[in-house]
Formats: C-alpha cells, structure tokens, sequence
C-alpha cells in the first residue's frame, strides 16, 4: 500500500511573521505568508516544495505578520489567494495583490482545493475578519488557529 502524505510545516509563527505549509498527496496550500517571498521561497525549498507547486494561500487575516510576502509573492507565482471578502477587501485597498487570482468565501462556509476539505470558522481578533482553518483530508484533520 502507498504511503500517505497529510502534514503541517510551521514555516514560522511569532510577531516577526507567521507561515505554515499543509500538504496531502495532492495539495499544498500556505496559511498565511508573513515573511517577505525571498524569505517564503527559502523556507520552502528547505522542505523542497517549489514555490509554483502551492495549490492556494489561505490568509487568516490582513495583519501584516501574516500577509507580509504576499504582494510579490502572488505576483511572481500566481498562486491563488482564498480568503474572506472583508480581509480581500483590506488588502486590496492597500494595494496589496490587486491583480492575483482571488477566491473569497463566507466565513463559516467550506470549500474544496484538489483533496482538501477546508472549514472556516471566526475567532476573535482585532481584525475585520479574521478566520481559522480546520483542513481535512481522508487521512485526517489538520486545525489552525492564529492570534487568539
């Protein structure tokens, strides 16, 4: 039988900037991306993920140690951004990523990248909306929880 592959790779997480990697057999997304891309594309490669490999960056929140690399990140990689409407739309306003391949959804709501489940819920926070992640495959569940 085939090994399977449901993991989590903190890339970091404190105030200096907060990433994570969530990979199955077929899917890699990064929650969050609160390093500059330089930084992001290092972190990767010591997992030896190519950063075009990504299937989707979920952000929890528009705050900048969770968003940080994201502007030349989405731009260089194309990768697609999923996200709530109201931290879109922060983001947006600031400039950020205004061309990228956008995928917003209603807190709460679940939706599907490749052979991810993904749950959203809300947790408290100072900002316009921030979310947490409960990622799900058929080998399991992964929750992710940020700045509570």
């Amino acid at each position: 039988m085939k090994d399977t592959v449901f993991e989590l790779a903190i890339l970091g997480s404190g105030s200096a900037g907060n990433s994570a990697l969530i990979t199955t057999e077929n899917c890699r997304i990064l929650v969050d991306i609160g390093f500059s891309a330089r930084q992001i594309c290092q972190r990767l490669d010591a997992l030896d993920v190519a950063p075009d490999s990504l299937d989707g960056i979920l952000l929890t929140h528009e705050h900048g140690d969770h968003t940080a690399g994201l502007e030349v990140f989405s731009r260089k990689f194309k990768v697609p951004i999923y996200c709530n409407r109201l931290t879109a739309e922060a983001l947006r306003g600031q400039g950020v990523a205004t061309n990228a391949p956008w995928t917003i959804f209603c807190t709460g709501s679940s939706f599907t990248i490749r052979d991810l489940d993904v749950q959203t819920l809300y947790v408290p926070h100072d900002a316009v909306d921030p979310v947490g992640f409960i990622a799900s495959s058929g080998y399991g569940s992964i929750g992710f929880l940020t700045d509570l």
